[in-house]
């Protein structure tokens, strides 16, 4: 028998130099290198899919990806990976399914990535190989006959998948809508927008959604779209007829277009045009979304199953089984058109509510508001030793004043938009949206009601700004409207998002402010109001909710300066707004809790009790250095605040001068009258 020879381990040899040796170091520092995770062993494979010479291979890539881009790990270890370059040239291969395959994964990863996803993308020169793939497979349908055939179908499922990713792209950058331009994508568009028979809504739809995004601000499309043969064709396509939800959102984002080029349109034919939009749109918002939704969801239910008993055959048996299987299929088949029928109605009736907020802004208001602005802090730059009342409330703009031209005020009156708008603020029954959230098809529907509720009391904020306070309704309305939207703040059972508690703040704000411009303070107010507001200030996040609550504050305030025994309402609004001017880490929050502050505490005799009791000007010349030291820190990241949070600064000095002074000359007539 052989012996086993004792296995000997080599030490290692001493270098000359004393340093390790390359492949020593290489073996460390694989020792010391983890092992690849799963989800980087996943991407791996899948890259070598998508770089396949096969076309089989390719696809399924593809497919995976597009599921892959969900998971919000995967994004950054995809990105690095140069997915969007690796998968980017596939939308021109030659192969139909990839083709699909790639603009699908990539649709998706813009939706799950979000902004700067998006602009990975176009950095990644993902805009080139889309731009040729529209184009291509617009004349590859266009030299096909118009019988439908699977070609057809697969060429119109991949404009589909490019058309939406085109759009998600467009919506996030401008240096995408810039390249859309420079690469005439517009007759694109409404080539496909003009061929409902031949493309179906299917494509219509997402087509219309892009041209509605890319129109938005963009001055060579808006003059593109108002010649006589593009113009038409919106026009007819406005006008077309039909009652589905499809065609409601259809004409809907037709609406939206071209109100965004109506600056364009010639000026005879303004006012026509804008109540043919607003017609729309009250038609899109005449529909109860929260109805609708409840009878889909009651009318869902589940396929109907065949019994086989014992005694039926085997051949009977199976025959029942294939045919239940192919009933239920049927049924899941109806479901889902009238689940993506419903998502057409809550699409629609957002971007109508969406419009009508834009149609309620005046195109040079931001502009106007710069200009006072700008002149306001010019004039205040270098008299902060003045000591002139500038608390003085008639000299106070409590609102911007109206905006809206005659033509589109009457349009909106006439087709009763401020009334419809309020319909959609209200959450609906409860029971109602509890029987549409326990159905499994109901939750995705929940978030578009709720979204259309978001969007309602935003477009109500910008009706209340603008529109005069007879033709809401009047004092009464106004105060109908408090009692409505003041249970909003209450309700703890309700959506928490920073999107909705900013939307119901912001219609609160703008209807108090309204409400302060004609001396009308809200009835029965009380200490428990204001500290629920307190506490949606105290617990946001969102600094846009933190600015509602102080400016609805500042509101109420000034109403109740004037008002006799109105101290413990006052004390509660000045210790908050005292709170978040010295607390707050946002500084234009505190520019607009010191906005509050003033014009709480101007003026008025229940105020000036107050303000003593609280130390209010005390406190106020404790928080000037700090303010100061703020300010010249991040001046330099404040942007377009920067106006708002000089003018504070300014106004807070003259405040407290002012406030000194009437002191003094307060201290005056009491020795005189000793």
């Amino acid at each position: 028998m052989g012996k086993n020879k004792n296995k000997k381990f080599k030490s290692k040899k001493p270098q000359p130099t004393g340093l390790s040796s390359v492949k020593d170091a290489e073996e460390e520092a694989a020792e010391l290198t983890p092992p690849p995770s799963f989800l980087q062993t996943q991407i791996s494979s899948l890259l070598d899919k998508i770089l396949s010479s096969e076309e089989e291979d390719r696809a399924c890539g593809c497919s995976s990806l597009a599921i892959l881009v969900f998971n919000v790990d995967a994004i950054p270890l995809l990105l690095k990976n140069d997915i969007v370059k690796c998968v980017g040239p596939l939308l021109i291969d030659k192969s139909l399914a990839v083709r699909e395959g790639a603009a699908g994964a990539l649709r998706n990863l813009s939706v799950s990535g979000g902004y700067e996803v998006c602009d990975k993308m176009i950095e990644d020169d993902v805009l080139t190989s889309l731009v040729v793939l529209l184009k291509q497979c617009l004349e590859d349908v266009q030299t096909i006959s118009n019988k439908k055939n699977k070609k057809d179908d697969a060429l119109i499922g991949i404009m589909v998948q490019g058309m939406h990713l085109l759009w998600n792209l467009c919506e996030s950058s401008s240096v995408a809508v810039n390249i859309f331009n420079k690469e005439n994508l517009l007759p694109t568009l409404m080539q496909c927008l003009c061929n409902r028979e031949l493309y179906g809504t299917e494509l219509t739809i997402p087509t219309a959604q892009c041209l509605h995004i890319v129109t938005e601000n963009n001055m060579p499309a808006s003059q593109q779209l108002t010649t006589t043969d593009m113009l038409s064709l919106l026009e007819s396509t406005l006008m077309s007829p039909g009652i589905t939800y499809q065609n409601t959102l259809l004409k809907t984002l037709i609406a939206g277009t071209i109100f965004n080029i109506k600056n364009n349109l010639p000026a005879g034919s303004q006012s026509q045009t804008m109540q043919a939009i607003v017609k729309i749109l009250s038609d899109t918002l005449d529909l109860n979304s929260i109805e609708i939704v409840h009878t889909v969801i009651m009318n869902l239910g589940s396929a109907n199953g065949v019994s086989c008993s014992e005694s039926q055959g085997e051949e009977t048996a199976h025959a029942a089984m294939a045919a239940n299987d192919e009933d239920a299929d049927i049924k899941e088949s109806k479901t889902e058109d009238s689940i993506n029928d419903v998502k057409c109605l809550l699409t629609a009736q957002q971007v109508a509510l969406e419009i009508t907020s834009n149609v309620c802004v005046s195109d040079d208001e931001e502009d106007e508001e710069w200009e006072d602005m700008n002149a306001t802090s010019s004039s205040s730059s270098s008299s902060d030793d003045q000591t002139e009342h500038v608390m003085d409330n008639d000299n106070i703009a409590i609102v911007s004043p109206l905006c809206l031209s005659a033509e589109i005020h009457s349009a909106l009156i006439a087709q009763n938009i401020p009334k419809k708008v309020l319909e959609k603020t209200s959450p609906g029954d409860r029971s109602t949206l509890q029987t549409i959230a326990s159905h499994p098809k109901g939750q995705l529907l929940m978030k578009g009601l709720q979204t259309i509720q978001n969007r309602a009391l935003t477009c109500l904020q910008n009706m209340i700004s603008v529109m005069d306070t007879q033709a809401l309704g009047g004092g009464e309305a106004l105060s109908k409207l408090w009692t409505m939207l003041l249970p909003l703040a209450f309700d703890k059972t309700g959506p928490t998002s920073n999107e909705y508690v900013e939307a119901f703040t912001s219609a609160m704000r703008s209807l108090l402010q309204k409400m302060a411009a004609n001396n009308q303070l809200p009835e029965d107010l009380c200490d428990s109001h204001l500290i629920r507001l307190c506490e949606l200030s105290h617990t946001s996040t969102c600094g846009n909710v933190r600015a509602n609550v102080v400016g609805m504050l500042g509101s109420i305030g000034n109403l109740l300066s004037q008002q006799p025994d109105t101290e413990v309402l006052l004390t509660v609004i000045g210790n908050h707004l005292l709170d978040v001017a010295s607390k707050d880490a946002v500084l234009w929050v505190i520019a607009e809790a010191l906005d509050a502050v003033f014009d709480t505490f101007g003026d008025g005799k229940s105020a000036d009790t107050v303000a003593v009791q609280i130390s209010l000007v005390n406190k106020l010349k404790q928080m000037v250095p700090s303010l100061k030291t703020k300010i010249r820190q991040s001046k330099p990241l404040l942007g377009d605040r920067l106006p708002t949070i000089l003018n504070a600064r300014t106004n807070l000095m003259r405040f407290i001068k002012y406030k000194e002074s009437q002191a003094l000359v307060e201290a005056a007539d009491v020795v005189m009258a000793v």
